[in-house]
């Protein structure tokens, strides 16, 4: 299984035409990388689960923030990426005609609702850490702006006591300050998947009307050819009739040529 950092850069676009046994390869490759790549993004998503249910607990630190926002934006690009190669499967041309065209077409539908799924699960628990940080700064300035007004209370005797409130004060302050700025970055992953939701949505309505077309194109064909036979039974039908009718015409007439030689040799 990936970790976060171990995700590879995935670039590059697919092209249209290719041998049928070069594209059934690609496909094959493509199909699988999709797998892959929802499976990691679920694996992910319950180590990024874990983290946030960590916020604003005493496990709560920089380094599980940095691991956490690292995390989500590794994630982002990999949904990215799956978003990719989902609509360049519909391009992969393997030669595939009727029933066997259109088997292809639901199996790429099914692998684009499996993606919407665990990409809505993605969604949800980027929102959810987004909240518990907003949360969790709104405490953190109610706090420093009651540390301010004991700060004004007290005396400038107490030059100790002083220094060390504003030590904190400014420790929460450049604490809040970080949290804000994560919150603005994860926020913009939400908006992100957002669009690849957007995106995916159109990719699988492509799919569903191309899946209607082969559909029809199958059904009309079979139409064309439950025609056929018909047309064919009907021409073999009147094809008997035919050699029936001859052969009882060829019946008679030999009847009668044997009449008209019997009549004459009696005669003679």
């Amino acid at each position: 299984e990936m970790s976060f950092s171990d995700l590879s850069d995935r670039r590059g676009g697919h092209r249209s035409m290719a041998s049928p046994v070069d594209a059934e390869s690609e496909y094959a490759r493509s199909s699988g990388q999709v797998t892959n790549n929802i499976t990691q993004i679920s694996a992910n998503v319950s180590r990024i689960r874990n983290m946030v249910a960590a916020l604003g607990t005493p496990k709560d630190t920089h380094e599980m923030r940095d691991k956490l926002h690292h995390g989500i934006d590794e994630t982002k690009l990999l949904a990215q990426d799956t978003k990719r190669v989902i609509a360049s499967l519909g391009r992969i041309e393997g030669g595939y005609q009727g029933v066997a065209n259109a088997e292809r077409k639901f199996e790429q539908r099914k692998i684009s609702e499996d993606f919407s799924k665990v990409l809505k699960t993605f969604q949800e628990v980027v929102r959810d850490s987004v909240q518990r940080e907003k949360e969790y700064v709104a405490r953190a300035k109610t706090r420093a702006h009651s540390e301010e007004e004991r700060l004004g209370l007290l005396d400038a005797d107490k030059s100790h006591e002083l220094m060390q409130m504003e030590n904190d004060i400014e420790f929460n302050q450049a604490l809040i300050a970080e949290r804000e700025a994560g919150i603005k970055e994860v926020e913009s992953t939400v908006r992100e998947v957002n669009e690849i939701f957007k995106d995916l949505a159109i990719i699988v309505s492509d799919q569903g009307q191309m899946i209607d077309d082969i559909e029809s194109s199958v059904v009309q064909s079979h139409d064309r050819t439950s025609a056929a036979t018909v047309e064919l039974k009907k021409a073999a039908e009147n094809e008997r009739k035919a050699r029936r009718t001859m052969c009882c015409l060829i019946s008679i007439l030999v009847v009668v040529v044997v009449l008209i030689i019997l009549i004459i040799t009696n005669k003679i």
